[in-house]
């Protein structure tokens, strides 16, 4: 048995809970432990969730993590367009903007929308 194994799960799952998206899947590799305890845990994924702005939604503890998987390229597209990735575009052909295609509802269009006004 390794040390971190005998470690309380709470400790675990509260230092799980500070990793962003690359340091979840980092850990889950290090071990056959690490990646079950992450795969499994529905809290961290509900977590993640709200960390990316996916709207919460009522659905089985067992799903989240897959829940997460299905949004999380729209969310983070949003994201990086709110951040002003994508505001210094100059060309249609520009790669970074087209680079991956994600639906995204009216609502984070115009998120989009008022953010990019604000910058002008």
């Amino acid at each position: 048995m390794q040390y971190f194994e005998r470690l309380p799960v709470e400790i675990i799952e509260k230092v799980v809970l500070l990793l962003d998206v690359k340091s979840l899947v980092s850990l889950s590799s290090v071990n056959k432990y690490f990646h079950e305890f992450i795969n499994n845990n529905w809290i961290t994924w509900k977590h993640q969730c709200s960390v990316f702005g996916i709207p919460k939604a009522n659905i089985a503890l067992s799903t989240w993590k897959h829940y997460f998987v299905k949004n999380y390229g729209a969310a983070a597209y949003k994201q990086q367009w709110l951040r002003g990735t994508f505001s210094s575009i100059c060309h249609s052909d520009d790669s970074r903007l087209y680079s991956r295609k994600y639906q995204l509802d009216v609502n984070t269009w115009g998120d989009i929308l008022e953010k990019e006004l604000s910058r002008m």
